[in-house]
């Protein structure tokens, strides 16, 4: 009785039957799952960073020019509103250096051979040039 026993568990087809084919329909599930994930994650990214204000068109506080003056120092001219802010950025704080009422504007012919430090000192001493 014993041995028909033995023989029965041995001739069962579970015991000697591969795992790999049986799984293979679970493995292709996984990635394609997994896949999926990756593409959603890569998604949601692209749409989060598209939204973000990268951009500063049609916001009420923009960034008009910023210039380092050090490894981690700047300084950022904003527009917060009808005013313009010049401020300094550390790692540590920001600092609110000077307000300007009216906007600095340069004219169209002068933008591109006017740097920020020049723009920056011309309005400082209230001369456009």
């Amino acid at each position: 009785m014993m041995n028909g026993i033995f023989l029965s568990v041995l001739s069962s087809p579970t015991i000697g039957a591969t795992s790999s084919v049986a799984d293979t329909p679970s493995v292709g599930r996984l990635l394609i799952s997994l896949l999926f994930i990756i593409g959603l994650i890569l998604v949601l990214a692209w749409l989060w960073r598209r939204g973000s204000g990268l951009t500063s068109k049609g916001r009420i506080i923009q960034v008009i020019e910023s210039a380092a003056v050090g490894t981690r120092e700047k300084i950022v001219l904003i527009k917060a509103g009808e005013k313009q802010l010049l401020i300094g950025v550390t790692a540590q704080q920001i600092s609110h250096l000077h307000t300007f009422d009216k906007e600095i504007v340069l004219p169209e012919s002068n933008v591109k051979d006017a740097s920020f430090s020049h723009i920056l000192t011309q309005a400082l001493k209230g001369t456009r040039s």
